[in-house]
């Protein structure tokens, strides 16, 4: 040892790399694990850097692993640990490592329900969702886009009607009432799928009963915090971003029903029978063999009409023979759909904005008259710092939606009801163009007049959504670990839900009359619900933070014993006594060899053979 006699001082500038085994002969090398305190650490994954073999620590902490012969690194990593590379010497085969705590993890900020925390300081069940972990997540609302990305969070979808949003509940559902979560955004109750995903910063999920402690019985579901996103100081220069998506939609499920009149005839016939004893379809032998003539007509042949005119009991009457899609008839699978997102943010150190604003359109499934939902997102906010101990801000955000659509009242309702006695082997209309909707080969009414109301378009629906916030926020922060904050929020949200029903006219006979269904969905007559909610909240607070350590540097020492083993030491430092300990090593290198840490560095990139001691500054 040239310099540093006993004590070596080498600054290891280069700790990553790999190292290529020169020998095919290997050797074995155990060692131990601990923490800080002296713990040993189970399951702690301790492989041959640059390869794939590697073993894991047993319940005590050690380990034993094959490693070439030579100088060796060991990768050594533990969830909620730094990872480190620990280098072995050939003349050593038995090593201690202490792993430090993951200082970046353990202090990242949590939005809990009476202000921020760090995750090393939580007690209670909370899990959070970033804005990177949401950007790249294509769907329609916050709530789909939370889907699979919290542990506990069961995101339930029942319905792919365009603007439809899934059930939401925290561990299950333990109660016969509402089991929902309480949701706050930037403080304030709201809902989540009316929430742009491109404001969010972060989501916080309080998934056990502490947060009954600050929200009350409201929150026994569990508390979901959205906190959106800010302005940023950039020197007054503004930042605008854009996003857009153009796309098209598909069913998951399969819609490739039978359209053949035969088999959808003689299907539910075999079923009626055996149940009632009667045919579903009055059709004799002669209108049997007539659909099996044409089972596999795709079109209409001339030589084989579908309707066919015929006098039976002294009457003129259609005859269907028909094979028609009713599903492709009345729905389409592809439907277009596009999204568009606008920012506008910037501001100075003493003033911050954020103004941004989205438009959803999405195309539902109907054929003749498509139904559409369209949604609006503003918000603005703005934050102004009044003087070095006050900040005032102000969260302004609208939503609002409308959905346009045909159907009796409930478009959930009109697409189950046009599913019934709609057999294939029925056409929409008859010859002469006039609605199929009574027939006397049936007691049932074709697709309950669902098909005639949604080509018609006479029965429409709107349904229609408005929500309005604002929150003024003043934050007095008298001394660095206090802070007093007031604020002030009104919410204005209505639902007008308009619905337009009339009467439809269809023919039973070819000589008979125009008849009219007056009655159920086909009455005359205007339907309108309207419900408007105001909300009014005024909250008064405060924040005592107690000042922890930071944790900035470490200081790693490596003591290296005659027979063979070495030890590892790990200790925290906060930026002083970082600064101290830099100055102590500077003074100590100029004093002893009249060189600076730096030029030592340069001289020792390599450590000596059997130093007694290294010293790592990370």
């Amino acid at each position: 040892m040239r310099v540093l006699r006993p004590l070596v001082l080498s600054l290891l500038l280069v700790l990553g790399g790999g190292i290529t085994a020169l020998s095919a002969q290997n050797r074995e090398v155990s060692g131990k694990v601990l923490d800080a305190n002296q713990q040993p650490l189970v399951g702690v994954a301790v492989l041959v850097d640059g390869t794939t073999k590697g073993v894991t620590t047993s319940e005590n902490g050690t380990f034993k692993i094959q490693v070439p012969s030579g100088e060796a690194v060991l990768q050594v990593t533990c969830l909620g640990y730094l990872p480190q590379k620990v280098t072995v010497p050939s003349s050593r085969n038995s090593i201690t490592i202490y792993l430090q705590e993951d200082a970046i993890m353990l202090d990242a900020t949590v939005v809990i329900g009476y202000g921020t925390q760090k995750k090393v300081n939580l007690t209670g069940a909370v899990a959070t969702v970033g804005s990177k972990e949401l950007e790249n997540r294509v769907t329609h609302s916050l709530g789909s886009m939370l889907q699979g990305s919290v542990a506990g969070l069961n995101i339930t979808t029942s319905s792919g009607k365009p603007g439809s949003t899934p059930a939401i509940n925290i561990r299950g559902v333990n109660s016969i009432n509402s089991a929902d979560p309480l949701v706050l955004i930037d403080g304030v109750v709201g809902d989540l799928n009316r929430v742009n995903p491109n404001d969010v910063e972060s989501i916080s999920v309080i998934k056990d009963a502490s947060a009954a402690a600050v929200y009350g019985a409201r929150a026994a579901f569990g508390v979901i915090l959205v906190t959106t996103k800010n302005g940023s100081a950039q020197d007054g220069k503004a930042t605008v971003r854009y996003s857009g998506r153009f796309g098209w939609e598909e069913a998951t499920t399969s819609t490739d029903y039978e359209n053949r009149g035969y088999w959808s005839v003689y299907t539910v016939n075999k079923f009626w029978q055996a149940d009632s004893g009667t045919n579903y379809v009055k059709y004799n032998d002669h209108d049997m063999q007539q659909l099996l003539a044409r089972v596999n007509d795709r079109t209409e042949h001339p030589d084989r009409p579908w309707v066919v005119e015929e006098i039976r009991n002294g009457r003129k009457q259609w005859v269907y023979y028909g094979n028609y899609d009713w599903w492709d008839m009345l729905f389409q699978q592809r439907r277009p759909v596009q999204q568009h997102n606008i920012s506008l943010s910037g501001g100075t150190k003493d003033i911050k904005y954020l103004v941004s604003g989205a438009y959803d359109r999405q195309e539902g499934i109907q054929r003749a008259h498509p139904d559409v939902y369209n949604k609006y997102n503003l918000r603005a906010k703005l934050d102004f710092r009044i003087n070095r101990w006050a900040t005032l801000s102000n969260n302004t955000s609208f939503f609002s939606s409308n959905y346009k659509s045909l159907g009796d009242g409930s478009v959930d309702n009109t697409i189950a009801y046009s599913a019934r006695h709609a057999l294939a082997n029925f056409p929409m209309k008859n010859p002469d163009g006039s609605w199929l909707y009574s027939t006397p080969y049936l007691d049932y009414k074709i697709a309950n007049g669902r098909h005639i109301l949604l080509n018609e378009g006479t029965h429409r629906n709107v349904d229609r959504s408005n929500d309005f916030s604002n929150t003024t926020r003043l934050v007095i922060t008298p001394f660095k670990t206090l802070s007093i904050t007031g604020d002030f929020t009104y919410r204005l949200y209505q639902n007008r839900n308009t619905s337009r029903s009339s009467a439809m006219n269809y023919r039973e006979y070819p000589d008979g009359p125009l008849l009219a269904y007056d009655t159920g969905a086909g009455m005359n007559q205007l339907d309108e619900v309207v419900q408007t909610r105001n909300y009014y909240s005024a909250n008064v607070y405060a924040n005592y933070d107690m000042r922890t350590r930071h944790v900035c540097g470490v200081l790693d020492v490596v003591l290296h014993w005659e027979d063979g083993s070495d030890e590892f030491y790990i200790y925290k430092l906060d930026e002083e006594e970082r600064m101290v300990v830099l100055s102590k090593m500077e003074d100590y290198c100029v004093q002893r060899t009249g060189q600076t840490l730096g030029a030592l560095c340069k001289m020792y990139l390599e450590p000596p053979d059997h130093p007694a001691m290294e010293i790592r500054m990370r």
